[in-house]
């Protein structure tokens, strides 16, 4: 008797596609089906939105840690959040917390446009950046509502930038040097580069009134102070040295003010920009009086004053990014206040708390060791609506065999 290889094709194909669905049924019935666990046993916090991801690990183990925990737009705070082993990276999940308390949850991992390190939503328009794998300082892929579109044709020719952030209207990239820098930016409107140039170091770069600026806190240089710089329109054209009908263009960018502060102890770990006012906090590690400095830099008057500029109470752990302020373990509010994660190890067991310097002197924990289970990790914090919030995490063993649960919630101060 002749078989009927199709047939007999199509029934183990089907066999094989119900299995593989059941099983991923049954894994988000797990899912659903996770009773939630307390995290927080603090009355002076609030949670705002939260997840459990079942997650099966084999002998390599695994980890969720945090990719962003930023605005994608005014009034939306995104916690992007991936999957990890030490073999690969999967699971990429979004969640999305509104300014009027409603939360939004996405699983990222087959999505087109993958999850994006950098997303923001710039008019209509979603745009979604991730970065080289190979290259850190490599733009591998941009999305724009899911389609890829190649800006990496002009960002090759800035000249080693370091940094990449995120802006309202588009990215920012920055050089590193202790004299003449960079500053790209690559606007989603126009899907154009400007490459804007000047003199200084230890630089924040940022958009406001959709134009350029750079604030640079000179150190080991003869002027001391705070520099305020803006973008101009004057271009220059360059013709390359050996091809010449190649032509590198920049636009040297102007200097507003030299602010005479004196002396700037540290390098900056962080900035932020509320309306005309900029906060900036360096830290001062390497002088043998540790200490956090809090500047604020007014845009419109072009002025600049030190908040505070406390000792440290605690080491933390603070990672340095690749893609500056996408996610981070310090934050300062629109009054110069400084919220700290601090990190305790004992038996090689991390407890975390969150330490509040206040601008008008002195420091209180807001959220103590033992207000969140042990093991709870504080991944980021950042302010928004006018709140502190913080993305936590709990690793939770089931009772199968290399499975776990992930429990995790975005608190906010009360």
């Amino acid at each position: 008797m002749k078989t009927n290889h199709p047939i007999l094709f199509a029934v183990f194909t089907a066999i094989i596609l119900l299995s593989a669905c059941k099983k991923e049924t049954n894994n988000k019935q797990k899912e659903e089906n996770t009773p939630p666990i307390v995290l927080l046993k603090s009355n002076q916090w609030k949670v705002m939105a939260s997840e459990s991801i079942l997650k099966i690990e084999g002998i390599l183990g695994g980890s969720i840690g945090t990719v962003a925990f930023n605005t994608q737009k005014t009034g939306e705070l995104r916690w992007y959040t991936m999957h990890s082993t030490k073999s690969n990276f999967s699971g990429q999940n979004e969640i999305i917390l509104y300014s009027d308390g409603k939360v939004t949850k996405e699983n990222l991992e087959n999505s087109l446009g993958h999850g994006g390190q950098i997303k923001t939503i710039y008019g209509s328009d979603i745009w979604k950046i991730n970065l080289s794998p190979d290259n850190m300082y490599q733009i591998s892929n941009a999305y724009k509502n899911n389609q890829n579109i190649n800006i990496n044709k002009e960002s090759s020719r800035i000249p080693n930038w370091k940094n990449l952030q995120a802006s309202e209207d588009g990215l920012l990239t920055s050089t590193k040097t202790s004299g003449s820098n960079s500053i790209g930016h690559f606007h989603y409107g126009t899907q154009q580069w400007k490459h804007n140039t000047y003199y200084g170091n230890n630089t924040v770069a940022i958009r406001y009134n959709g134009l350029t600026y750079a604030v640079s806190l000179l150190k080991n240089m003869d002027t001391k102070g705070i520099s305020i710089y803006v973008e101009t329109d004057s271009m220059i054209k360059k013709p390359d040295s050996q091809i010449p009908s190649l032509f590198t263009i920049y636009y040297p960018m102007k200097e507003l003010k030299l602010i005479d502060i004196g002396s700037i102890p540290g390098f900056i770990m962080h900035a932020t920009l509320y309306n005309d006012n900029l906060f900036i906090v360096t830290d001062n590690y390497q002088s043998s009086n540790t200490q956090y400095s809090v500047y604020k830099i007014n845009l419109t008057q072009l002025s600049a004053s030190l908040i505070q500029a406390p000792t440290w109470n605690k080491p933390f752990g603070l990672g340095i990014s690749d893609i500056l302020y996408n996610q981070t373990m310090i934050e300062v509010d629109d009054e110069g206040n400084l919220y700290v994660v601090e990190v305790r190890t004992e038996n090689q067991k991390p407890s975390y708390s969150i330490r509040k310097y206040l601008a008008k002197g002195g420091s209180e924990i807001i959220l103590k060791e033992d207000e969140i289970i042990q093991y709870t990790h504080i991944q980021a914090i950042k302010y928004f609506n006018g709140k502190l919030h913080a993305a936590i995490s709990y690793k939770e063993k089931m009772p199968e065999d290399n499975t776990y649960t992930y429990h995790l919630q975005i608190i906010a101060m009360k």
